[in-house]
């Protein structure tokens, strides 16, 4: 996904149609105009190296993941790898970024699947590639590897075949999102064509899959892509139109266009970040080529830009405007070594200033003693930009990045109201919050301290109604009297987080026992933890024990986990299923 900090422009065009003026390579698809877009759709990216700082949680404590109708989850890769054969040419395929934290048995995969339980009707998407990751599309899509690299991507991430789980995991991803930055034209100038024929391998691929496992939903095709197409200078050159078997149109449920990016380091000229009248040319000029215009969502920024420039003479009132042409030529840096800034971090900095809006969709502060000026969306442009996009008859909003939005949802839930015409309170959240681990009869990612006990996966449906994790205690090998079952913390705990765990307590095993702790430990290695006696513990019952992480525990987090201390020894077994994060 093209962010601030990539060192390319993307800037107004005027409004133009362009002939495609050339063969077409494709079958004919006169009929094969896949799903438009006929009620609106709200999609978030969700990128993977931030689940640290933003557990996809939020969105079920916040309430946004009830309306949110597509989550793309940033990114897949597109790699290159030798043949077996050393005669042979090379292959492309797709492939996990990070193998460890996502098809993990607590991994980011197992909680987007938590997402789905909390909204059946949410769609998720894998993106493949991004702004660092699109190098190897113009090979890949090439005829000699595209059908192999399509077979690839369709049997990783919707037939499931993650190669770091121990079983196949398919129905997580709803379908692919082609996140390829940028398409170029081709040798003789022409548009770049390999980009419709991934499209169309790739909805192929994805059909024929849907017919031998006879599953009744389509899957979706997506593709975010710049504003700006087919100019003199620009790197994105792709054929639009349905009206040629050429056309991506024919291929894709919608595009997710990146109308954002228009200030950067790249400027020659400052600009707000997303300012309604350059979206509104872009938007014209993506129609005139012949893109649906319900096939267009349109991009909204969850992060802005910061300016410095000479501003001595300026008040808080001074139009944004005269700012901007009194500020630097390009944003300065911020936040570290970004240029762009998340919108949580906005309004920290801004937090003594009052928030002004301009007529073309653009948000700003203004600090006249610090001579500090800040450009961004916020819910205000984000509700015009949703009345615009209405107007238009387009497919809905997007935004790149959720991660970059406030715990509470500040922007998502904005979006959502926008891009759907909801009305009232829309993100109230009563759904739990979705589990980190749900032991299906398996224990992956446990272990435990001092060798006092064995855990197993339960078969004691009669008892506990669940296929959950055993605990099992033996008195000839339990020396003292507590011992304690733990994992490392995965990504979605954070700091200020509770987690908690269930725990199915047999009346047999509840007489032995004094109390047990929910337990969280740090870098630091302090302990916090949290008491539940057994007088308060419910017997032949599932009892909720949590453990809140404190504000200030400093990472890498070492252990959470349950410590159970019994009156003596003892023989018995205690249950654990569900673990879940607030």
């Amino acid at each position: 996904m093209f962010t601030a900090k990539d060192s390319f422009a993307i800037v107004y065009s005027a409004v133009r149609s362009r002939a495609a003026g050339f063969l077409a390579l494709l079958p004919l698809v006169a009929a094969l105009s896949y799903a438009q877009t006929t009620t609106p759709v709200a999609v978030g990216y969700y990128l993977g190296s931030s689940a640290s700082t933003y557990p996809l949680s939020n969105l079920v404590a916040n309430g946004s993941v009830m309306h949110l109708t597509h989550l793309n989850y940033a990114f897949g890769d597109v790699v290159a790898a030798p043949n077996a054969d050393p005669n042979a040419r090379n292959t492309y395929s797709c492939a996990l970024h990070n193998p460890t934290a996502e098809a993990g048995p607590s991994g980011i995969f197992q909680q987007l699947k938590q997402l789905k339980a909390a909204n059946p009707k949410l769609k998720i998407l894998i993106s493949i590639g991004g702004a660092l990751g699109s190098g190897n599309f113009q090979n890949a899509s090439s005829a000699q590897y595209v059908d192999a690299f399509a077979a690839s991507c369709v049997n990783l991430f919707i037939a499931g075949n993650f190669a770091t789980s121990t079983a196949t995991t398919p129905g997580l991803f709803d379908g692919i999102d082609v996140d390829w930055e940028f398409p170029a034209k081709d040798s003789a100038g022409q548009p770049n064509v390999q980009y419709s024929v991934l499209l169309q391998k790739l909805q192929a691929q994805m059909q024929t899959y849907r017919a031998q496992h006879s599953i009744p939903t389509p899957f979706t095709l997506t593709s975010a892509i710049s504003p700006n197409n087919g100019s003199s200078w620009q790197a994105q050159d792709i054929l639009l139109t349905t009206g040629s078997a050429n056309g991506a149109s024919n291929y894709v449920d919608f595009f997710n266009v990146m109308t954002y990016d228009y200030a950067g380091a790249w400027d020659t000229a400052t600009t707000s970040t997303a300012p309604l009248s350059g979206i509104e040319s872009n938007i014209a000029d993506l129609i005139s080529q012949g893109a649906p215009a319900n096939k267009l969502v349109l991009g909204v920024p969850f992060y802005g830009v910061q300016y410095q420039g000479n501003f001595r003479a300026d008040t808080s009132g001074t139009p944004l405007s005269t700012l901007l042409r009194q500020s630097n030529i390009s944003p300065v840096q911020s936040q570290g070594s970004t240029l762009d800034t998340d919108y949580a971090d906005i309004l920290k900095a801004t937090s003594a200033d009052t928030a002004q809006h301009d007529s073309y969709g653009s948000a700003w502060a203004f600090n006249p003693t610090t001579q500090l000026l800040w450009v961004y969306d916020d819910p205000t442009t984000i509700q015009t930009k949703g009345t615009w996009t209405s107007s238009q008859h387009l497919g809905g909003m997007m935004t790149w990045d959720i991660t970059k939005d406030t715990a509470q949802g500040a922007l998502l839930c904005a979006m959502e109201k926008a891009a759907l015409s909801l009305t009232g309170t829309v993100c109230v959240s009563s759904q739990p919050a979705p589990p980190l681990f749900d032991f299906e009869g398996g224990v992956t990612g446990w272990t435990n301290t001092g060798q006092t006990y064995s855990i197993a996966a339960s078969t004691t449906y009669a008892n506990t109604g669940r296929n959950s994790m055993a605990v099992t205690f033996n008195s000839a090998a339990w020396p003292t009297s507590a011992g304690t079952v733990w994992a490392t913390p995965p990504a979605a705990v954070h700091a200020g987080s509770t987690v908690s765990f269930e725990i199915y307590v047999p009346a047999a095993s509840l007489q032995h026992l004094n109390d047990i702790q929910a337990f969280f430990m740090d870098a630091r290695w302090t302990w916090t933890s949290n008491t539940i006696s057994a007088a308060n513990l419910k017997a032949n019952a599932w009892n909720k024990v949590s453990v809140t992480v404190p504000a200030g525990a400093v990472k890498n987090f070492t252990e959470v986990g349950l410590q159970i201390d019994s009156k003596a020894a003892w023989s018995g077994t205690i249950y654990v299923d569900t673990v879940t994060v607030q």
